[in-house]
């Protein structure tokens, strides 16, 4: 396995807190659709999850959503999007955190950061890449997130310090290159979910449940800062969004 060893202090004030318990528990629960919702057992424990996939890489477009802060049922009227992902993370100071490239040119520079060393990107010839290093080319979109969860097929080792429960979004690609998205999360409490540190496990536990084999798979920003809006669920955010994917084509899946 690809070992990766993170030391990561408290980072959750950076990007702009989470919500309270008490918050969390007054929001809906997730919004099935007529589809039974998915559950995955880890560790003897149980969490629902969605995926949406494969996209064709046409359909995916990248926006910022600062510092606006539109919420993701009016980002989904105004943008037309079929389905809609969260991205990265933001700080309380309404910045992203680390490179974002939309189609609107770059909206944040790279940084260097143990735990978000990795990227999602697209270049500008259509191919679509999950790496720890970004080419010096003019990009079709990018998102600068962590951290990496799956690298070149083996789940990454992660060592977490005060590590939480929380709803949990991620972006993955197979052998072909295709592109996936997930949400994991309790379905007593929609904004929590599993631990970071399981993710990579759990990852390629539900690839291989769904007959998919990730090679390349990457975290986004989650809990009460996320929402997926799938074609089997809808996971509402309790908290404004800082980037988001939009998905303008039907997938059948």
């Amino acid at each position: 396995m690809n070992i990766l060893s993170l030391i990561v202090g408290v980072i959750l004030n950076l990007f702009g807190g989470v919500s309270s318990p008490e918050r969390m528990q007054q929001h809906q629960k997730p919004t099935p659709s007529q589809k039974q919702q998915k559950t995955i057992t880890y560790n003897n424990t149980s969490y629902g999850y969605s995926m949406l996939g494969p996209i064709p890489r046409t359909s995916i477009t990248l926006y910022s959503n600062l510092p606006v802060k539109k919420t993701g049922k009016e980002i989904q009227e105004i943008y037309q999007c079929k389905y809609l992902i969260n991205g990265g993370f933001y700080t309380k100071e309404n910045t992203h955190l680390g490179l974002l490239v939309t189609e609107e040119g770059t909206k944040s520079q790279r940084i260097k950061h143990s735990l978000f060393h990795g990227f999602f990107f697209k270049t500008n010839d259509g191919s679509i890449h999950i790496d720890r290093m970004i080419p010096e080319k003019p990009l079709g979109f990018a998102l600068q997130s962590g951290p990496l969860l799956i690298v070149k097929g083996e789940p990454v080792i992660l060592k977490i310090i005060q590590d939480e429960q929380a709803r949990r979004i991620a972006v993955g690609l197979d052998e072909f290159s295709n592109v996936y998205f997930f949400a994991f999360y309790d379905t007593n409490n929609p904004f929590h979910g599993p631990f970071l540190a399981d993710m990579p496990e759990i990852l390629q536990k539900t690839g291989e449940a769904e007959g998919i084999a990730i090679q390349n798979a990457i975290n986004l920003d989650g809990g009460s800062h996320s929402a997926f809006y799938g074609s089997d669920i809808t996971l509402t955010e309790l908290s404004p969004i800082g980037s988001f994917f939009c998905i303008k084509s039907r997938i059948d899946r």
